[in-house]
């Protein structure tokens, strides 16, 4: 208001402030200081009236304008908490309803492996209460009998000496004509083993006189001293066979004698039994000796040619992966020094070949890698290089038939009629397969015998296409298992070719001698360096693949000692 009445005051005198210093009088007299003071009181009331209106109106409006804006923002802010709940709430149920699904899935295979199990188990309690009937029922005819022999002995004492020493004659004889059966079988077995060998050998010198003429010299030397070897070991093995061929046989007539003698009281005549007993022990000669037929039989087929299981132009591009992936997997790792895994003396060089070094036991005639890369490398080699790949995806698959057919049914038959013969009373409930692969071998296995099958295969890719056949699998190694990832009920271990591929055998024994219970068994199958590939060819053999053959132990060294007991 001040500023305003001196603006007025400005405009009516129109006077600088010199002038008015100068003429204070002149002023006061033009101004109408009455007429002034009503004209500013009114109007200074009026417009601070007026300003204070509109100020208050103004005010009132910006309140208006912020509740209005508030109350805007306070709906958008709503409409958009709703629209972020809404969203929440749809994520969270799309959440559950992903997670009910994957749950149900997770239940649904737990019961399909639950009922597998189940039925397997019930399958085991069947066959044990049949065992125990069985058994009772023997237990039963055993008393019966026993009550009988005591109403009978008297009235056979005098007959038994007289059929007693008639029967041991007859034996007598039996004995001889066997003895004489079994030198013969041997002899025939020997013959084609040494025609087998001559056409082996024969074959061999060819390839050996085409790709390696300018040692000529060297390797037929060579060839002899290994002959003589062989000639050598060959003779022991048969002297070892003959002693063993004795042994059994004087326990095996030791127990029918016994056996003979305790059913001679059973019967109410003594010369009918003597005659059926005598009958009996034919035909269990000649079980035994179509067994042993079959058996051989067996053997015969599993000595397949190479090429059925190993195309030579599929095998070739393998070894060609494997030697590339040798240098780059392999070259530049530190190497550390190690004893003889079978018997932990010390070796001697034998051969080189793609990097790495061989030498033979000098005790126990072993053939073994050293100096030896570190576990991590061999892990690295297993999981990336592009030979493991090969094999996995190329190489199997195209020999998976062929290795059914010439491998896997005979190696199915021959564990179970290893089963069959030491299981005796107590029947085995699994089969606890070390390496399964490709599972074939459990297949073909559950095909011919009611018995529960694990796979044990620390391969991502192998693991996932056994569970595609429905087995049961524990994707680890055998050296991490621990007792209660396997059964409680009697097992027997397999492995198959495994045991030339382990960095550390002595760990992997130990661990499965660690999971065994006292009933358990463990069979096991692999190269030997007295194989007649090895011998002749040495280091040109292709069973000498590094890095995947690491061990190859002396077959008579096993004669001699448990898988157990071989280990430092």
């Amino acid at each position: 208001m001040k500023n305003v009445l001196k603006n007025t005051i400005r405009k009516k005198i129109n006077l600088s402030r010199k002038k008015l210093i100068e003429q204070p009088l002149k002023i006061l007299k033009k101004i109408n200081i009455k007429k002034l003071t009503k004209f500013t009181s009114s109007s200074l009331a009026e417009k601070y009236k007026n300003f204070k209106e509109r100020a208050k109106q103004k005010e009132l409006h910006r309140i208006k304008l912020l509740k209005e804006e508030k109350i805007k923002e306070l709906k958008n802010e709503k409409l958009e908490q709703e629209k972020q709940k809404n969203e929440e709430i749809r994520l969270i149920k799309q959440n559950e309803l992903n997670l009910i699904k994957e749950e149900k899935q997770k239940i649904e295979k737990q019961e399909k492996l639950k009922v597998k199990i189940i039925k397997q188990q019930q399958q085991i309690e069947r066959k044990k209460i049949k065992l125990e009937a069985q058994r009772i029922k023997a237990e039963e005819q055993k008393l019966i009998d026993e009550e009988e022999e005591k109403t009978r002995q008297d009235d056979l004492k005098l007959k038994e000496e007289k059929l007693r020493l008639e029967f041991f004659e007859k034996q007598r004889i039996r004995q001889e004509q066997q003895k004489a059966k079994i030198e013969n079988d041997k002899i025939m077995a020997l013959e084609r083993q040494n025609a087998r060998e001559a056409k082996q050998k024969i074959k061999d010198e060819e390839e050996r006189l085409n790709n390696i003429e300018i040692d000529k010299q060297k390797k037929d030397a060579q060839r002899l001293n290994e002959e003589e070897h062989k000639l050598n070991y060959q003779k022991q093995k048969l002297e070892e066979i003959e002693q063993n061929i004795k042994k059994i046989e004087v326990e095996r007539l030791r127990e029918k004698e016994i056996k003979i003698l305790n059913e001679a009281d059973e019967l109410r005549e003594k010369e009918k039994q003597l005659r059926l007993k005598e009958q009996l022990e034919i035909e269990e000669l000649k079980e035994l000796r179509l067994n042993d037929l079959n058996q051989k039989k067996i053997e015969e087929e599993l000595q397949i040619k190479e090429e059925e299981i190993r195309p030579k132009k599929i095998f070739d591009e393998y070894l060609k992966l494997t030697s590339i992936d040798t240098v780059t997997f392999f070259k530049n790792v530190n190497k550390e020094e190690v004893n003889c895994p079978a018997c932990n003396k010390k070796g001697k060089f034998w051969a080189n070949k793609q990097g790495f070094t061989y030498q033979e036991c000098s005790d126990c005639l072993s053939i073994y890698v050293n100096p030896r890369p570190p576990l991590s490398a061999f892990n690295n080699y297993y999981r990336d290089s592009p030979s493991t790949k090969f094999w996995a995806t190329t190489f199997y698959k195209e020999t998976e038939n062929s290795r059914r057919e010439k491998l896997w049914k005979p190696k199915a038959q021959m564990i179970k009629d290893r089963i069959l013969k030491y299981q005796k009373n107590n029947p085995v409930n699994f089969i606890i397969d070390i390496g399964g692969g490709y599972g074939v071998f459990d297949q073909e296995i559950s095909k011919i015998m009611e018995i529960g099958t694990i796979v044990i295969e620390p391969s991502v890719h192998l693991a996932e296409i056994c569970r595609n056949k429905d087995l049961i699998v524990i994707e680890k190694f055998m050296e991490n298992i621990l007792p209660h990832d396997i059964p409680t009920a009697r097992k027997c271990y397999v492995s198959f070719e495994l045991f030339e591929h382990l960095h550390n055998p002595k760990a992997f024994l130990e661990t499965v001698y660690n999971n065994m219970n006292s009933e358990d068994f463990f069979i096991f199958t692999t190269l030997s360096g007295m194989g007649i590939d090895i011998q002749l060819l040495g280091p040109n053999s292709n069973a000498l693949s590094p890095p995947h053959h690491l061990n190859f132990f002396f077959f008579f060294f096993f004669k001699q000692k448990t898988a157990y007991e071989m280990l430092p």
